[in-house]
């Protein structure tokens, strides 16, 4: 619901600065749109008991009330979500993160990815998907394209580290537009658009993206596309990046720190169990038996894992076990490769097979796969 808030402040503050637009027709559009805000507004009012929710409330306290149906684990979600361990993961990774899980929205599955279900939703208006193993525990809970708020082994980010206050939204905005008028040849021409404003946060990173109408060098109009980065600490408001028309105004990126995110132990860490000899090997991560190797400039993890048999037990959806060489060369088109002597597929969770690892020889995984190796005796 953050753009519901967002446009209609934005659309008037626009129409109030339109240099095309005369002052009578202003009064009547910037009217129209105080109507609409304060008619949304009751009608907001009049349902929100619905579905408003103390945003500071703990998971704990909302699974253990009794006084409605809806608090239960074993019915929130559960027409979308019907593995009820799944949706408990959920709710407990929505709570570390800070995300009250009443106010989610349009909670939907979608086309499952490598290692299990997927699902997409949206919380104040920001995109969200939820990536799933199959065992059950939830992956990432990933804001937009690739910002893992939650991600399976790491400590958890805040969601409110994420979020835009519209005040903040509007004074980046205003601010934008003047370092953006400066940068023209004619700043009186300048025209932006009423709706099509993108922000952005990141901690303490904030980002706005839009584009301006103007008059260029030769009298003509151009459509140019723009994005400014702000670092805000405190009150201070620096400019650390800007992007005009694809030209690089501003960079000052390398100056922002960013926080290496800590490991944390969890139930999928690459190990053998105290109590077994079983080897779980997960992409990504070293554990045990992996090694990294760095090949043509790349780096890559190989797993050297004991000679010997293994029953082979795929913990995902879909990937590859390659058993290859250990011993590396040069192809005749000058890159570095070795022998796959066997590849093992998986296309279900939980399927098995028979491997043999000898001297010489070690594991290499495809993106995201996860697997059990059981000796055999």
């Amino acid at each position: 619901m953050l753009w519901i808030s967002f446009w209609p402040i934005m659309l008037i503050i626009t129409i109030a600065k339109a240099p095309k637009i005369v002052k009578p027709i202003k009064a009547v559009l910037i009217g129209l749109v105080v109507i609409f805000m304060i008619t949304t507004a009751l009608s907001y009012s009049e349902n929100s008991d619905s579905y408003i929710a103390d945003g500071n409330s703990s998971l704990n306290s909302a699974l253990s009330s009794s006084s409605s149906e809806k608090l239960s684990p074993n019915t929130i979600f559960s027409e979308t979500i019907t593995d009820e361990t799944l949706r408990t993961n959920f709710l407990n990774a929505c709570a570390q993160i800070g995300m009250d899980y009443q106010r989610i929205e349009n909670l939907e599955q979608v086309d499952d990815w490598i290692s299990g279900p997927r699902y997409s939703f949206s919380y104040e208006g920001m995109p969200f998907r939820l990536y799933c193993n199959m065992d059950s525990t939830v992956n990432a809970i990933r804001l937009g394209t690739n910002t893992d708020i939650y991600k399976q082994g790491f400590e958890p980010y805040q969601i409110s580290d994420y979020m835009i206050d519209l005040s903040i939204a509007t004074e980046l905005q205003l601010l934008s537009e003047e370092y953006v008028k400066n940068q023209l040849n004619y700043p009186s021409s300048a025209d932006f658009p009423w709706l099509d404003w993108a922000y952005g946060r990141d901690h303490e990173l904030y980002s706005v993206s839009s584009s301006v109408t103007a008059q260029n060098a030769f009298g003509m109009e151009d459509k140019l596309p723009f994005t400014l980065i702000y670092q805000i600490e405190s009150d201070t408001k620096k400019l650390v990046y800007f992007e005009l028309g694809g030209s690089i105004i501003v960079n000052q990126m390398d100056i922002v720190s960013t926080p290496e995110r800590k490991e944390i132990p969890n139930d999928t860490s690459p190990q053998t169990a105290a109590d077994s000899q079983d080897i779980v090997l997960v992409d990504g991560e070293l554990g045990t038996y992996g090694k990294t190797v760095d090949i043509d400039g790349f780096s890559y993890i190989n797993y050297y894992v004991p000679e010997g048999t293994y029953i082979v037990l795929n913990n995902g959806k879909w990937c590859k076990v390659y058993l290859a060489k250990d011993e590396y060369y040069k192809n005749s088109d000058g890159y570095t490769e070795n022998e796959i002597v066997e590849t093992l597929e998986f296309s279900e969770y939980r399927q098995s097979q028979t491997l043999t690892v000898k001297s010489g020889e070690h594991l290499e995984l495809t993106i995201n796969a996860s697997v059990t190796l059981t000796p055999i005796e």
